[in-house]
């Protein structure tokens, strides 16, 4: 557990970041992910507030 579950929660250190693979999300809030990161796909689980029925996301891609 980090010592900072705010940040954690808040998704600063990017540990919940993954790649949606299915169906479309918007961040709440967001403070670590770079806009090309977010071009590509990628959001903040913590943060995603899903768009669609279903929402598929892969936390293994890099």
């Amino acid at each position: 557990m980090l010592d900072d579950d705010a940040g954690a929660e808040g998704g600063m250190y990017c540990i919940c970041r993954c790649k949606i693979v299915e169906g479309t999300a918007t961040m709440d809030e967001n403070v670590s992910l770079d806009p090309w990161k977010i071009e590509t796909g990628f959001t903040l689980s913590c943060q995603a507030l899903t768009d669609t029925a279903r929402l598929v996301l892969d936390f293994d891609a890099q």
